[in-house]
C-alpha cells in the first residue's frame, strides 16, 4: 500500500485561503456553509453603511441547541482552515445562542425559541 503525503499547494487547493477575500465573499462563503450544514433561516443583513463595527450580520437557525453548537464548532474549522480568523462566544456544547465573529462578517446562530425571543431581526430593519 503506497500513502501519499499531500504538500502546502496540494492542501490549499482542497482549502483554498479566503484570507484577503473581501467581506462579500466571506459572507457568501459562510451562509454557503451554514446551508450545506442545514442551518434554516438564513438571514444576511448588510450594514456596510449602517454599522462602524462590521460589514454584515448573518442570523440562522439551529434546529437544538446541540446542532446549534455543531453548525458553530464546524463553521469555527472550515473558517481556520480558509485562514479567516474567527472568534466564538458562547457554549457551542448546549448554547441556545453563540456568534463567530470575523470581523467583516459577524454569524448568531440561535435555537428558534431564543431566535424569536430576542429578535434580533427587527433591530436592523
Amino acid at each position: 500500500m503506497t500513502t501519499h503525503m499531500m504538500n502546502k499547494s496540494e492542501k490549499q487547493r482542497m482549502h483554498p485561503t479566503l484570507d484577503g477575500a473581501d467581506a462579500k465573499a466571506v459572507c457568501d462563503f459562510i451562509v454557503d456553509r451554514l446551508d450545506e450544514g442545514k442551518a434554516t433561516d438564513i438571514t444576511v443583513i448588510d450594514l456596510k453603511k449602517r454599522s462602524g463595527f462590521t460589514d454584515y450580520l448573518i442570523i440562522a437557525s439551529g434546529t437544538s441547541t446541540r446542532h446549534v453548537g455543531a453548525l458553530a464548532h464546524h463553521l469555527a474549522l472550515i473558517l481556520k482552515d480558509h485562514r479567516v480568523p474567527a472568534r466564538v462566544e458562547g457554549d457551542r456544547g448546549k448554547g441556545a445562542w453563540v456568534v463567530l465573529d470575523a470581523k467583516e462578517v459577524v454569524v448568531h446562530l440561535f435555537d428558534p425559541q431564543t431566535r424569536a425571543y430576542y429578535a434580533l431581526e427587527d433591530i436592523w430593519k
